[in-house]
């Protein structure tokens, strides 16, 4: 199951960040570290509610655009597992399968 859903959020980050051209981004409003523009950040946080530990990847202008799983990670340890999954996964080539919604056929 945690491979279903890490899949799930590779895709998600991967046509994201594919489909955000960065020439668009303007300087000022990249998300700086050290005075220094970067591309994407990757929030690791406790949740107030339930003590579970989720991420929320920004990009240059500090929008969401991809989150953990809603169920969270026990440990900040098996989150940070997740986004070192995530970062290996992102680094090769993923294939981006188009899915048809339910009750349609594919074409």
């Amino acid at each position: 199951m945690r491979k279903v859903i890490v899949c799930a959020l590779v895709s998600a980050a991967f046509a994201v960040f594919a489909l955000t051209p960065s020439a668009a981004l303007a300087q000022k409003d990249k998300v700086k570290d050290k005075g220094k523009a970067v591309a994407a950040v990757i929030e690791v946080y406790e949740s107030e509610k339930d003590g579970k530990f989720r991420f929320v990847i920004r990009n240059g202008e500090g929008k969401a655009v991809a989150l953990s799983p809603v169920s969270g990670f026990a440990t900040e340890k098996d989150a940070m597992k997740a986004i070192e999954d995530l970062k290996a996964i992102l680094a090769g080539t993923p294939k981006i399968v188009k899915k048809a919604a339910k009750g349609t056929k594919d074409k």
